[in-house]
C-alpha cells in the first residue's frame, strides 16, 4: 500500500479523534462541490494522478465508467464515483483526474467485469474531484444516515460523520465495486 504521502497529512485532533481509541485511518476526498466522503485506508491501494488523455474510452460501457487506465503494469477499470453515486458527472473538460485505487476481495460467486485481479485482491479506479488527506476516527464516531441520505446511496454507505453542521459520508469500497451498475450481464 502507498499511503506514506498521504499519513502525513493526517488530522489527529481531539474533535475528530472522539472519546474512544484506538481510531481508525480514512481518506477524505471530495465526490463533488458539496459532499465530502472517506474511505477506510483499509480499502485503498493508493492515490495517483492520472492525465484524462491516459484513460482508453471504451464502448457500449455504463456512463460512469470513462474507460481503461493502467498503473503498475496492471490494467483497470476507471470509474467516475460522483457521477455512478449522484449521478452528476466530473466536468469534461478535466486535463487530470485524481484516482483512488480501492482493492476488495474478489467475490467467487459474483462475476464483475470491471474488477481487476491481482494476487487475491481486485482493483478498481475510483475518479473523485478532489483528495483531501487522511484523518483517524474513532469507530463510534460513524453514525447511521438516519434517513438524511438517497436511499440509492445507503447500500453503498457504512454510515456518516457528522462535525458541526456537515457530514461526511463513509462509504464500502467492496459494496461500490460490486455494485450492480458495473455488474456483467
Amino acid at each position: 500500500m502507498n499511503i506514506s504521502a498521504l499519513t502525513v497529512g493526517f488530522d489527529q485532533s481531539q474533535e475528530t479523534l472522539g472519546e474512544a481509541y484506538p481510531t481508525e485511518a480514512y481518506l477524505g476526498f471530495q465526490l463533488d462541490e458539496k459532499t465530502k466522503a472517506v474511505f477506510s485506508m483499509e480499502q485503498v491501494q493508493e492515490v495517483i494522478v492520472v492525465p484524462a488523455d491516459h484513460i482508453s474510452l471504451m464502448p457500449n460501457m455504463p456512463d460512469c465508467v470513462l474507460g481503461l487506465m493502467t498503473r503498475r503494469n496492471r490494467v483497470m477499470w476507471a470509474v467516475d464515483l460522483a457521477q455512478m453515486l449522484l449521478s452528476q458527472p466530473l466536468p469534461i473538460n478535466v486535463r487530470q483526474y485524481k484516482v483512488i485505487i480501492i482493492r476488495v476481495k474478489p467475490a467467487p460467486k459474483q462475476q464483475n467485469m470491471l474488477l481487476a485481479s491481482f494476487q487475491s485482491q481486485a482493483l478498481l479506479g475510483l475518479i473523485v474531484q478532489e483528495v483531501t488527506g487522511g484523518i483517524r476516527l474513532a469507530p463510534d464516531l460513524i453514525q447511521s444516515p438516519q434517513g438524511s441520505i438517497s436511499s440509492y446511496l445507503t447500500p453503498y454507505l457504512r454510515g456518516c460523520l457528522m462535525q458541526g453542521n456537515s457530514m461526511q459520508l463513509v462509504l464500502d469500497a467492496e459494496a461500490i465495486a460490486y455494485s450492480s451498475t458495473l455488474q456483467s450481464n
